[in-house]
């Protein structure tokens, strides 16, 4: 969803090319592609992605005089037929069900709900107690497992899978960045995290208000908080390949960011 909504930035840059039907259609693929990967998180980029628009004064005035109205509708109804046939909706839609029953009307939670929140809700429970307990140092980056198997037997949280040999489901993350670099490296990493996300913040922030035409300081931006919010959700430094693309892409852009400053200089 990511490059979706990059591809619909570079709306106005390509308008008087012979691609600019190209981020149209780029987007629909990667609107599909995302669709194939039934993950419900990555739909937090919409609103995210509405609000910037609504808030950026820039975007609005260079967006909004060049759409073509039905264009723009053929987009919507195309990605709408896209969610609604995906199986994110019925993801969804079964784990708020199964979630709201859970926690607001008692109801049991049945190991056969598949879709449910409530496993992922377990593990935030239980890293947020490693935390209390560990906060300064952390558990290590080998340990997140066994802290949380403890956490099990001692009644702390519930199982998160209903197998007596393997309750915590052999995870060693906590499905979100925050709280599992908390949990393992202590309050160190957590500050570390944040300041190589705010610094990021603030580079491509500086670059956009010095030339507020400049693609890739928007497309930096939208990285920049598109991967924070993916980091509720998410543990994006557990996994090499995401922490590599976020690294190098980000690389790229904060370089042709400079090199669109020096140009104008």
């Amino acid at each position: 969803l990511l490059f979706a909504c990059l591809s619909l930035l570079s709306i106005k840059p390509l308008k008087d090319s012979l691609f600019k039907y190209y981020p149209i259609i780029s987007a629909i693929l990667a609107f599909h592609a995302w669709s194939l990967t039934g993950a419900r998180s990555s739909l937090l980029i919409i609103p995210i992605f509405i609000i910037i628009f609504l808030f950026s004064k820039d975007l609005r005035e260079n967006f909004l005089p060049k759409v073509n109205l039905k264009l723009v509708s053929i987009f919507l109804i195309v990605i709408a037929i896209i969610i609604s046939q995906s199986n994110v909706y019925k993801r969804s839609i079964d784990s708020y069900e199964t979630s709201y029953s859970y926690f607001f009307e008692n109801g049991e939670f049945n190991w056969k709900h598949r879709n449910s929140l409530v496993p992922r809700l377990l593990i935030w429970k239980g890293t947020m107690n490693i935390i209390k307990e560990n906060p300064l140092m952390g558990v290590g980056q080998n340990n997140f497992n066994q802290y949380l198997n403890s956490q099990i037997k001692d009644k702390k949280i519930d199982p998160i899978r209903n197998n007596q040999q393997n309750p915590t489901a052999g995870l060693n993350h906590a499905h979100n960045q925050y709280l599992d670099i908390f949990a393992k490296t202590g309050i160190t990493g957590l500050f570390l995290l944040l300041f190589f996300l705010i610094m990021n913040l603030f580079f491509f922030l500086k670059r956009y208000l010095h030339n507020k035409n400049c693609f890739y300081a928007k497309s930096g931006l939208l990285t920049i908080i598109t991967y924070s919010t993916y980091m509720l959700n998410h543990t994006i430094i557990s996994h090499q390949q995401s922490s590599l693309f976020l690294s190098f892409f980000l690389i790229m852009l904060a370089g042709l960011s400079n090199h669109m400053k020096n140009a104008k200089l």
